[in-house]
């Protein structure tokens, strides 16, 4: 097995050509069942919109803890919110992880509720990453 993540370009994802198609389920399909994971390039997810996103971030978690605590993650069941460092175990007998988060599972169905988002801009960009990244993961399901 290798040790290297394959990376697929996506790009025939958009077309109708029924081989190129065809390639591109092939090449997924070799990925995942020889890493188990990929990569994937040329997808159409903005640049514009990951740069965002990442500017969200920064501008969340630079913040003190005070600040970052009334987003708090509240309940396994809702899997949303701010997580502090060592508020995680991926192995608890291994310990905390070493990590702030915010987590955003069921990000839609949170939309319409302004007081869990630290802030509006972060919810509509993190929600506009959102549906493109789901619209590329049903890109992909259709290929099969």
């Amino acid at each position: 097995m290798s040790t290297l993540i394959p990376v697929v370009d996506f790009s025939a994802a958009g077309g109708t050509d029924p081989e190129q198609l065809a390639e591109l389920s092939e090449s997924i399909k070799h990925a995942l069942t020889s890493t188990g994971f990929l990569a994937l390039k040329n997808t159409g997810l903005s640049p514009d919109l990951i740069q965002r996103c990442f500017s969200e971030a920064e501008a969340f978690f630079s913040q003190p803890f005070e600040e970052k605590q009334p987003y708090a993650y509240r309940k396994a069941s809702e899997n949303f919110g701010y997580l502090r460092q060592g508020d995680e175990y991926l192995d608890p007998g291994a310990g905390a992880d070493v990590k702030e988060s915010f987590t955003m599972r069921y990000a839609t169905h949170y939309n319409e509720d302004a007081s869990r988002w630290p802030s509006e801009s972060f919810r509509r960009t993190v929600l506009d990453f959102y549906a493109e990244g789901n619209a590329i993961a049903h890109r992909m399901l259709c290929i099969f």
